[in-house]
């Protein structure tokens, strides 16, 4: 089951479920392609121990990620990336078929642990 609804800001909201077993990967790698093209990224947000910070820059327009020591710009999944946003750029907009998945977490010093 997937289900995606645009944003004003152009950013798209998704929701995806299914019945299939467990999901492997590595947490390592901060990105994970999908057999239905889908690219899911994870990103840890404000984490004072992190030898690599992410944030997010131009009132949330842009946003530094590290994809981990293995991602490079001839990484397939990179590739990718680097294509949906270069016709993005030109569209002015992601499409929901662009299939990414963007999902972060964020530090939370009360807890010394991500929420």
């Amino acid at each position: 089951v997937r289900a995606s609804r645009e944003k004003e800001d152009g950013g798209l909201d998704s929701v995806g479920g299914s019945s299939c077993g467990n999901i492997s990967f590595n947490k390592y790698s901060g990105v994970c392609e999908w057999k239905n093209d889908a690219i899911f990224l994870w990103v840890n947000i404000a984490n004072p121990g992190a030898d690599v910070v992410n944030d997010f820059l131009d009132g949330g327009k842009k946003m530094t990620w590290f994809g981990g020591a293995r991602m490079h710009d001839e990484t397939p999944a990179i590739r990718r990336l680097i294509k949906i946003g270069r016709d993005a750029a030109v569209t002015g907009r992601l499409s929901p078929r662009d299939g990414i998945v963007l999902w972060c977490r964020m530090y939370d010093g009360e807890k010394r642990g991500f929420r």
